[in-house]
């Protein structure tokens, strides 16, 4: 029992209080980094330049803007030990652009606290929260024909954390772009990004010290195959720069089978926490329900804490007769000469 408090006042801290890192610097706020949506996870966490979900709000603001329709998705993730991982999210379509809103809520249960007799005290709680609001706007460039498509966003989030009776909160700013090159006809489907977490941030009073949150760069690319009848492929890479830490990449693969199905597989070199490959899958319900509902579960693997599981929900609202945006846009494409015969 000792040793399991211990274990998670530890693990807390590490992601709670600030930390000395290999880069410049130090930061607060270390859970910004957990990676939120079982999705996004399983294709470990490069998400950058597909951004194509309301879980953009979390790694790529300006991706916000390609969604035509509400969604709202809620995930569990069972961290280790006794901590887990709550995030909700919304994104609101609007004339003027997409609204989101988001929180991440990373708590751990009671446990026994100990004087230096190993006597029992008293039980301690603690938790992290970060409510995040954001915005993107899609426009296209005027006399340029090199992109098809633009957009940018941001994100502005409120952080507040507890551990047993030490209180801190602070604010942060993210913001992100997303361009779609117009490079030829059989690459209409490939995507790039940038993204920088942290811009702008307050310093967060821990204890006696105060820090900034976690600045990090991020740049990604993105290709999603031609939709066929039953299958297309989404690759992604992803290249990370945090400033209090070292450079690490992100690469994942989706597969869809008959709009129904997804298969998923990543890999992310961010550190011994998350570093590995990943693994998930996804059901559509649409041709069940008649509602745009999406399941998804990823597994990751940590060389010290065991094995993490995450399971997600999605509802996109409106009409879902009818073939996917995806399978659409497909059909509504001219057909080239050379097959038409």
């Amino acid at each position: 029992m000792i040793k399991n408090s211990l274990l998670l006042v530890i693990i807390f801290s590490l992601l709670n209080a600030p930390s000395f890192a290999s880069g410049p610097g130090t930061t607060s706020a270390n859970f910004l980094k957990i990676p939120v949506g079982a999705r996004q996870t399983a294709l470990g966490s490069a998400f950058t330049a597909v951004a194509d979900d309301v879980n953009a709000i979390y790694y790529n603001p300006g991706g916000l803007a390609q969604l035509d329709k509400t969604e709202i998705t809620f995930v569990h993730n069972k961290y280790f030990e006794d901590i887990s991982q709550q995030w909700f999210a919304g994104a609101f379509p609007a004339k003027i652009g997409v609204f989101g809103v988001g929180v991440n809520y990373l708590s751990v249960s009671k446990f026994d606290a100990y004087d230096n007799n190993n006597t029992k005290i008293d039980s301690v709680s603690a938790y992290d929260m970060a409510v995040n609001l954001s915005y993107a706007k899609h426009c296209r460039l005027l006399d340029n024909d090199s992109f098809e498509s633009f957009s940018y966003g941001a994100n502005l989030k409120y952080l507040s954390e507890k551990l047993d009776t030490i209180k801190s909160s602070g604010f942060g700013l993210d913001i992100g772009v997303l361009l779609k090159p117009n490079i030829s006809s059989k690459m209409n489907n490939l995507s790039v990004a940038f993204a920088v977490n942290n811009v702008v941030s307050s310093k967060v009073k821990f204890i006696n010290e105060s820090y900034k949150l976690p600045l990090e760069f991020k740049t990604g690319i993105a290709y999603k195959s031609h939709p066929a009848r039953d299958y297309w492929t989404t690759l992604s890479l992803d290249w990370n720069f945090p400033r209090d830490g070292q450079n690490y990449i992100a690469a994942g693969m989706e597969n869809i089978f008959y709009e129904l199905f997804a298969l998923r597989v990543g890999y992310n070199s961010f550190g011994d926490i998350s570093e590995g490959f990943n693994l998930g899958f996804g059901i559509r319900c649409a041709k069940f329900l008649n509602q745009s509902v999406e399941v998804d579960y990823s597994f990751s693997n940590t060389y010290d804490f065991g094995n993490i599981h995450k399971m997600g929900i999605l509802y996109r609202f409106g009409s879902t007769v009818g073939p996917s945006p995806d399978m659409q846009k497909e059909k509504s494409e001219p057909i080239p000469p050379e097959k038409a015969g």
